[in-house]
């Protein structure tokens, strides 16, 4: 019937993306090449997890930037300066509430900039150029096309299609939304009596946008802040995801776990009506040297008839300090 023949299709067409129909020298050749993506994404993804680059402020060029903020990291490396990472609980907050312009390009450019992370451009390059012979050798005109065919989309050109339809709709009040931020800039410049430059910066659309939600809209994402305390939030959550899958989260005791880094956290999970154990999980919640800079899930142990599955939630949240807690902006509750 039809639903078996999709998935036998499927099957075949996951044998065929694998090479298996290739000649024994171009599948050979394919595997190199399979190889060399994985070699340079590795790269790639150390240079992001081992960038240690600091940036150094004072105290008027993060003019803006909360009190708390400010204070957390004046004197960490150099005195009277605020030692600021790539990380994100450094570099949103300057994005969005640093007032001086040329604070926010200079993070920006760390960041984005031609030479960030080392030489990752030239392995984005590499990349690009591994992919469309990998494409090219298992009979695809290019690597999007490779990979929409197995997606729900079916192919490139559903996608662009999409995609330049969605944006000859949005295109007006893209225009609007761009001239209200102009012009808060400007007005903004003029209050500061610095030059406007009539040009909305990549690190100019995060300040004045969050510019504009507080001054018409009255939403202040500092003081929203107040109410999201780091543990509360985590706890709260946790309790939710258990009365909604009718489960048991049980931490486990520090020592009692393998482990990566002290800062983790390790709980296991119990079917609630019956008590029996389905798996366990683990929370890596703050940011530090060598860590993936991103939000993400890990799938380490697949479920199989002997044992639970094992999962790693990981994010990069602002850690607490045995003085204060960690606020966590709106962003960063809906990320978690």
């Amino acid at each position: 019937d039809s639903y078996n023949q999709h998935f036998v299709k499927s099957a075949l067409q996951d044998f065929e993306r694998a090479g298996l129909a290739l000649s024994e020298e171009d599948g050979n050749r394919l595997q190199q090449l399979l190889e060399q993506d994985t070699a340079v994404c590795d790269e790639y993804k150390k240079n992001l997890g081992n960038d240690d680059t600091k940036l150094f402020f004072t105290e008027d060029q993060l003019k803006g930037c909360s009190r708390d903020f400010i204070q957390d990291r004046l004197g960490k490396d150099e005195k009277g300066k605020c030692t600021i990472t790539l990380k994100y609980p450094d570099i949103i907050p300057i994005g969005q509430t640093c007032e001086i312009a040329e604070t926010r390009r200079a993070v920006a450019e760390a960041r984005e900039g031609p030479n960030a992370y080392k030489n990752n451009l030239e392995l984005v390059v590499q990349g690009i150029t591994l992919r469309k012979k990998i494409a090219t050798l298992l009979g695809f005109q290019s690597w999007a096309e490779f990979i929409c065919t197995k997606r729900m989309s079916g192919s490139y050109q559903t996608v662009d299609k999409f995609l330049t339809n969605l944006q000859t709709k949005l295109e007006e009040s893209g225009k609007k939304d761009h001239e209200t931020l102009l012009k808060l800039k400007e007005d903004h410049c003029k209050n500061l009596g610095v030059d406007f430059d009539g040009i909305l910066n990549a690190w100019d659309t995060g300040f004045y946008g969050d510019r504009l939600l507080v001054t018409k809209y009255g939403v202040d994402a500092e003081k929203i802040k107040e109410y999201f305390p780091l543990d509360h939030v985590v706890e709260t959550t946790l309790d939710i995801y258990q009365e909604l899958l009718s489960l048991i989260f049980e931490e486990l005791p520090k020592g009692t776990y393998w482990t990566w880094h002290k800062e983790v956290r390790c709980f296991q999970v119990k079917d609630k009506e019956s008590g029996s154990p389905i798996g366990y999980f683990y929370l890596d919640l703050h940011p530090r040297q060598g860590k993936y800079g991103h939000a993400a899930i890990f799938h380490l142990v697949k479920r199989t008839a002997s044992h639970g599955a094992v999962d790693c939630m990981l994010c990069n949240l602002p850690a607490s300090t045995p003085d204060k807690p960690s606020l966590l902006r709106h962003q960063n509750v809906v990320t978690l």
